[in-house]
């Protein structure tokens, strides 16, 4: 990689922590492929001529837009700490979601549609 700084100073500006963008960059300097979870990008053309330009290719996937938790869980027939504990779940995180007061960062809401379509394949994977 050549420029290994300015790398790690797009993923930031991206906003990814640094600790991320270390084990992003350690991973890409051992030729390995990888899949990173950027929050929010208001222009994905800049974002992905900026990171192409350092040698990194792009592919950009769209993460479950909104995930109603309440009625996942509530379809199950589950209280929040149930939800919690058997999905793997905190329970603030769960009563928060719920409330409105923070929205499930994408890979939760990726894991949330999962659970949603086949609660019993989460159950599984889980369990092994």
């Amino acid at each position: 990689m050549d420029r290994p700084v300015s790398v790690a100073e797009t993923l930031r500006d991206l906003g990814l922590g640094l600790r991320n963008a270390h084990t992003i960059l350690n991973r890409l300097a051992a030729d390995e492929d990888v899949v990173v979870t950027i929050p929010a990008v208001p222009d994905r053309a800049a974002a992905g001529a900026a990171l192409r330009s350092l040698g990194i290719e792009v592919e950009w996937r769209q993460a479950p837009v909104a995930v109603d938790v309440k009625a996942i869980r509530e379809r199950l027939g589950l209280t929040q700490a149930s939800f919690a504990a058997r999905f793997g779940l905190e329970l603030d995180s769960v009563r928060n979601w719920e409330q409105g007061r923070y929205s499930p960062d994408p890979i939760a809401r990726t894991l949330l549609k999962v659970i949603e379509q086949s609660p019993e394949a989460v159950d599984k994977a889980v369990a092994a």
